[in-house]
C-alpha cells in the first residue's frame, strides 16, 4: 500500500515550511508547520495558520490534543524534541492543558500508545524537576491528567476504562483512566502487566517470598475481570501472559506459564469464552489471538493457517507465521508503507 501525499497551499506572505512526513498530516483538521520565524504551529488544510507559530516544536493532534515543546529563552542544550523535558499538551485553540514542563512519551518507536486517538500519553517530570521519578497519564479522549502519583504506567493501553499502573510497592493494579481512581488494588506483578482486552486480563500476583535472585516469587498466571474477580478455567487449562479476549475469544494454553511465541515439547494452544468455558480445545502448537472474526495457528504438522471463532480451518498450508499485529506511526501511517 502506498503513502497518498497532499501538497500543501503555498502562501507568499506567510509560507509555513513542512517537512514531507508532516505533509500527511493535511488529511487532519489541523498539522504542525514551521513558521518563518523558525517557531511551529497549526495550519489548516488550505495551508493558513490556525494556531499562530510559537512553539519550539509541534507534533501532530491526538483527537483534540497536540503535544509540543517549549524551551525557556535562556536554554542552550539539545533542542532533540523527543523526552526534551519542556513538552506540554495543548487543545485545538492553542490553550495549554498542560504546561511545558514535562517529559511526554507517545510511543514506543513513535508507535502510539492505546491508538492514536484513543489512547494515552506517558507523562514523565521534565528537565526543572528530574530529580522526581514519578509517572503519571494523560488520556487523549477524555483530556484527564493524573498527575506524577505512580512508579509506573503502562503504557501499552487498550481501549479498557482501566489502566496497569504501579505503585511504590512494585505490584501493579488498574487505574480509571479517566478519574484516576485505583479500582483493582496493586498485587500483581508489575513486569508488562496485562491491560484488559475485552474486559479480561491475564496476570499474576506478587508473593512475599523471594527467590535466589532476590526477586519476588509469582503465582501462575490466570484470568480476572474488570472487577478483580478470577474467571475459572477447566482443570487443565491454564492463561497465557499478556492476553485477554479478542472477539470474546481468550487463548489459553495446556500448560502454565507460557510464551505463545516460545515452542515446547506437548505445549498446545485453544480458545476459551469471557465466562473461562472451553471453545476451541488446545490442538495448536503456536497461535494468536482471535481480529476480524479469525486467528492464525500453527498446526502440529508445522504449517500455518487460519480458524474462525468455531475452530472451523478457513486456510492451510502456510509455511510461515502471518503478521500478528499492524501499528500505525507517530504521523498515522502504517509502518510497512512505502515512502514515495
Amino acid at each position: 500500500m502506498k503513502r497518498l501525499m497532499l501538497v500543501c497551499v503555498m502562501m507568499l506572505c506567510l509560507l509555513p515550511v513542512l517537512t514531507l512526513a508532516e505533509q500527511g498530516l493535511a488529511s487532519r483538521e489541523l498539522f504542525p508547520a514551521e513558521g518563518q520565524n523558525g517557531k511551529w504551529g497549526y495550519v489548516n488544510r488550505e495551508g493558513s495558520f490556525v494556531i499562530p507559530p510559537q512553539f519550539d516544536h509541534a507534533f501532530g493532534f491526538r483527537g483534540n490534543y497536540a503535544e509540543v515543546v517549549v524551551f525557556p529563552e535562556s536554554f542552550a542544550g539539545d533542542r532533540n524534541p523527543y523526552f526534551s523535558g519542556y513538552s506540554g499538551i495543548i487543545d485545538r485553540y492553542g490553550v495549554f492543558v498542560l504546561e511545558p514542563v514535562y517529559c511526554i512519551d507517545a510511543g514506543y518507536d513513535q508507535m502510539f500508545y492505546g491508538g492514536r486517538d484513543t489512547g494515552i500519553w506517558c507523562v514523565m517530570s521534565g528537565a526543572e524537576d528530574a530529580n522526581n521519578l514519578l509517572e503519571g497519564w494523560f488520556d487523549v479522549k477524555s483530556g484527564y491528567f493524573s498527575g506524577l502519583v505512580w512508579v509506573s504506567v503502562w503504557g501499552w493501553v487498550s481501549d479498557s476504562v482501566l489502566i496497569p499502573v504501579v505503585d511504590d510497592t512494585y505490584r501493579a493494579g488498574y487505574a480509571n483512566r479517566n478519574t484516576g481512581e485505583l479500582v483493582i488494588p496493586c498485587r500483581y506483578q508489575s513486569v508488562d502487566p496485562s491491560p484488559f482486552y475485552g474486559g479480561i486480563a491475564s496476570v499474576s500476583l506478587e508473593e512475599e517470598e523471594f527467590d535466589e535472585t532476590g526477586n519476588r516469587t509469582e503465582s501462575s498466571y490466570f484470568l480476572i475481570d474488570e472487577t478483580g474477580t478470577e474467571v475459572s478455567l477447566p482443570e487443565g487449562i491454564f492463561a497465557v501472559p499478556f492476553e485477554g479476549a479478542h472477539d470474546g475469544l481468550i487463548l489459553v494454553a495446556n500448560q502454565a506459564d507460557v510464551e505463545p511465541s516460545v515452542p515446547d515439547e506437548g505445549l498446545l494452544f485453544g480458545y476459551a469464552d469471557v465466562r473461562g468455558s472451553i471453545i476451541i480445545e488446545p490442538l495448536f502448537i503456536a497461535a494468536q489471538h482471535f481480529s476480524d472474526g479469525m486467528a492464525a495457528v500453527q498446526f502440529p504438522e508445522g504449517d500455518w493457517g487460519y480458524i474462525n471463532p468455531t475452530g472451523l480451518v478457513l486456510e492451510r498450508g502456510l509455511p510461515d507465521e502471518p503478521r500478528a499485529y499492524e501499528y500505525e506511526d507517530e504521523l498515522g501511517y502504517d509502518i510497512d508503507e512505502e515512502i514515495e
